[in-house]
């Protein structure tokens, strides 16, 4: 099981890409970060100092001591040690103040004394704060550990056995756990400052891109139904017979093949027209009728003599 997550590539974009309003703020979390950094850097030189003088007491009394209880003290306390030596707390913000800088590789000291150029991406940044705050944990397990070891051999002390041994191991316990302490409120503030950041940092992402339908392709669009030719004919016929002109087909033709031109008739005139073609229609068979009933019959000589 690996301890840390997977390193997240920075993906640095121009400082433009941020809008203006959070530049000051930006300004102002990566000022906290290069006083974090600076301050980082000689509280663990210090401790690494002392880390170093326990692996050597450790490595010249292990034979002799080893099988004590207050050794297992002294052995618990050198693997936390080793842990916050490997935990890269240090590098991890200083990689983050960096990549402001446009790479992780440590710039020169004009640059970084002028402005920020560059933006991290998102999951950079979130990745480097999990970072911190993991190491913040870690402190803080450290201390509660240091503690109890620290209380262990001032009890050692008072048997007066190896006095001298148990007295210098019980000062180096006791200068890690101060400087233990100052760890975690550096990487407190650091992971505020992250976590800050990474808000800021958010603003900065561009919008997912909107799919437009290109010109002429548009799946709204209801298709034309293909021209029924003998309902029109009809219509042209009736339409003549009314003294009512048909409109004129070539008007109507469309110049592009794909666009669908429509028309709308006023309710009232389609209305009339229509009333027109019934009326016109009655009468039609009105007049046929009459005409059947009114059929003259033919003249005979019978009926020129009697005077039908």
């Amino acid at each position: 099981m690996h301890r840390h997550p997977t390193s997240v590539p920075i993906d640095a974009q121009p400082r433009s890409c941020v809008p203006a309003s959070a530049h000051r703020s930006i300004d102002a979390a990566l000022k906290q970060l290069k006083s974090h950094s600076k301050r980082l850097k000689a509280c663990l030189e210090s401790f690494l100092t002392e880390q170093a003088l326990l692996e050597r007491l450790y490595y010249k009394g292990r034979n002799q001591h080893g099988a004590s209880l207050y050794w297992r003290r002294v052995d618990e306390t050198r693997r936390y040690g080793r842990r916050i030596r490997g935990s890269g707390l240090l590098s991890t913000v200083q990689d983050l103040h960096y990549a402001f800088f446009g790479s992780l590789i440590e710039p020169s000291v004009k640059v970084l004394r002028g402005s920020w150029t560059h933006v991290p991406s998102r999951a950079y940044v979130t990745y480097s704060s999990e970072r911190i705050r993991g190491c913040t944990l870690l402190l803080a397990k450290t201390h509660e550990r240091l503690i109890a070891a620290q209380s262990y051999l001032l009890q050692t002390l008072n048997t007066g056995a190896f006095l001298q041994h148990t007295l210098t191991l019980s000062a180096i316990v006791g200068r890690m756990d101060l400087l233990t302490q100052e760890l975690s409120d550096i990487a407190t503030a650091a992971t505020a400052a992250s976590s800050g950041l990474c808000t800021l940092v958010a603003t900065s992402e561009s919008p997912q891109d909107v799919m437009i339908d290109p010109p002429g392709d548009n799946v709204l669009e209801p298709m034309a139904s293909p021209p029924d030719h003998g309902n029109a004919a009809v219509l042209d016929l009736e339409m003549a017979g009314e003294g009512v002109h048909p409109p004129d087909t070539d008007i109507l033709q469309a110049s592009g093949s794909t666009k669908l031109l429509s028309f709308d008739l006023d309710l009232s005139t389609t209305a009339k027209v229509a009333d027109k073609f019934t009326s016109g229609q009655a009468k039609s068979a009105i007049a046929i009728t009459s005409a059947k009933k009114k059929k003259i019959k033919k003249r005979d000589a019978l009926d020129d003599i009697f005077g039908f």
